[in-house]
């Protein structure tokens, strides 16, 4: 009775390259891993290991790309196109790739000028509510106009503060 291993096993691997009782019996040669030699073969761009000088001249490696490409194929006209409209297809999402990444650049440059205009806002604050404190000692009036004038201020410093916090989520998108 032979062995789960049988003769043959899988190559290169020398626990299951055992022969059974039944092929010493018959005759059968046992395969010695010590003289065995690992053979390179390419297949196109690829180059693999055969473990198995009864291959033939393509060997298992070329055999995979082979089968790897025909499942391609096939997928290809499942999805009902040709190779050439995929081709086609990837060519327009990459011009599309970098007329977007062209046009960052100039979205940067408006960010920047933004928070340009709005820090240039912020250092004039102070100068601001040092002239209204001046105006609210001189008129009664005039404290009720910078009360309104400092609420809406202080809307702003809030709206430049969440702003200010917004932008490194923008820059990392640059």
């Amino acid at each position: 009775m032979a062995s789960a291993a049988g003769h043959h096993g899988s190559p290169g691997n020398p626990k299951t390259l055992r022969a059974s009782r039944s092929d010493v019996e018959k005759g059968r040669k046992r395969h010695d891993p010590a003289k065995h030699k690992h053979t390179e073969r390419h297949c196109g761009d690829d180059t693999f290991t055969d473990d198995s000088p009864e291959q033939g001249d393509l060997g298992r490696g070329c055999k995979r790309v082979q089968s790897a490409q025909m499942w391609a194929k096939s997928q290809v006209s499942v999805l009902g196109r040709g190779s050439k409209d995929v081709v086609q297809n990837h060519r327009e999402t990459r011009r599309k790739h970098a007329k977007g990444i062209g046009s960052l650049p100039g979205v940067h440059r408006e960010l920047v000028e933004g928070i340009k205009g709005l820090l240039g806002v912020r250092r004039m604050l102070p100068k601001i509510s040092e002239a209204c404190r001046e105006f609210i000692g001189s008129s009664s009036k005039g404290s009720e106009a910078c009360r309104e004038f400092a609420g809406s201020s202080l809307k702003g410093s809030e709206a430049y503060r969440e702003f200010a916090r917004s932008l490194p989520k923008v820059s990392e998108g640059c």
